[in-house]
């Protein structure tokens, strides 16, 4: 019925949609991480060492050019390490493998592509796709003022990167907003999906670690003003969620918070380091403090760097602030929007602390959440306006 009665909302988000499709098809990014998911896939299926090595290589090599194939093999000494020992190579794995759902998906969409490494671009364009139809969706009926926003934010916030990427980011993003648009009237497809999640993305675990915390508060405020609280079964979600995560981590040997950080931003920059872990040696982990603040200080130091950026954020981040002030003096604080709205915010935080990384995929989920919840908010008043 909803499509009938604004066939113009539903015909642009269709559009959108297939040009965000289109551009990841025609126009993948095809990073180094497009290497490590083939290799995990390839591994999975028993390939090991040289074979494992070669088959990979193969793979990628078919689906890129002579320029992309020299920037992925030539363009730092980690690269042209993994592309000459192969030993080496199958020691990265660890650090892809843990994302099974995500892995699933390419190697189903493999069956209509000619290698691995396409069906990696063919995945984040269609996960890009589904993207814009829900994000559309749950604006499709709003005020055309509200609705003309949708393909700004989704723009604003690089969907069309996000989408040419070859990372589950944007997978995962998909199941997490069918978690929110599920939540209120779907709870138990929202459920399922709070389980599912990790196998996508393991960091999203945050994520789900903070709606399990707002609700929780909001259980117990529910309690004290006698009112129904949620069935204390619902919870099961979060610890089948923990499983998964704690699978996902143990299956593919993972080997940590720690190690990874030490890896990605002390041995990754130290040939020396790098070359001892290439030669069969553990990940090194520092002892020294003094080792672990260069990547908050280069963190901070592109924060005030990219001040429009920042500027930007802390506006939006001030609304966000507006609006839960606001419902807190109606009365109305604890509703689902707002611990949605508060998850994304700390999500973002989260990735700063921990992950020190501010590429725009990291953000991604976070930034466009609250824009659909602060639109959705937008239209709602203008709604009340219009009653009036």
């Amino acid at each position: 019925m909803i499509l009938k009665q604004h066939p113009w909302q539903a015909l642009t988000i269709l559009i959108f949609s297939a040009l965000v499709l289109a551009n990841g098809l025609v126009n993948p990014r095809q990073n180094w991480d497009m290497i490590g998911y083939t290799a995990s896939i390839l591994h999975l299926e028993g390939a090991r060492g040289a074979q494992l090595h070669e088959a990979t290589y193969a793979d990628v090599r078919a689906s890129v050019d002579d320029e992309k194939w020299r920037e992925l093999t030539e363009d730092i000494l980690y690269r042209t390490l993994t592309h000459q020992d192969p030993q080496f190579f199958e020691r990265q794995v660890a650090f892809y493998q843990g994302r099974y759902l995500y892995l699933a998906t390419v190697r189903a969409l493999s069956l209509f592509t000619d290698t691995i490494s396409s069906a990696i671009a063919l995945t984040g364009a269609l996960a890009g796709a589904v993207f814009a139809l829900l994000f559309g969706g749950a604006l499709l009926g709003s005020n055309w003022r509200i609705f003309a926003l949708f393909p700004v934010a989704l723009l604003v916030f690089q969907l069309p990167k996000v989408a040419a990427l070859a990372t589950p980011d944007l997978l995962a993003a998909v199941a997490a907003l069918g978690i929110v648009l599920c939540w209120n009237k779907r709870r138990n497809w929202a459920l399922a999906l709070i389980v599912l999640l990790p196998l996508i993305r393991t960091n999203f675990i945050i994520f789900i670690t903070l709606l399990m915390l707002w609700q929780l508060c909001d259980d117990w405020v529910k309690v004290r003003n006698s009112q129904k609280a949620s069935p204390k079964w619902e919870y099961l979600a979060y610890a089948g969620a923990l499983l998964s995560y704690l699978m996902a981590n143990t299956l593919s040997e993972h080997p940590g918070y720690l190690a990874l950080f030490n890896f990605i931003f002390i041995v990754h920059n130290t040939p020396e380091l790098l070359r001892v872990f290439a030669g069969g040696g553990d990940i090194p982990i520092s002892a020294q403090l003094s080792d672990y603040w260069p990547p908050y200080a280069r963190t901070i130091e592109y924060i005030l760097a990219a001040w429009r950026r920042t500027l930007f954020r802390l506006v939006l981040l001030g609304v966000v602030g507006y609006k839960l002030i606001q419902n807190f003096r109606q009365g109305n604080f604890w509703k689902s929007e707002n611990g949605f709205l508060m998850a994304a915010v700390l999500f973002a935080a989260a990735h700063i602390v921990l992950l020190h990384d501010l590429s725009l995929r990291f953000f991604f989920f976070s930034n466009v959440l609250t824009a659909l919840i602060l639109l959705q908010w937008g239209a709602e008043k203008w709604s009340l306006r219009a009653g009036r």
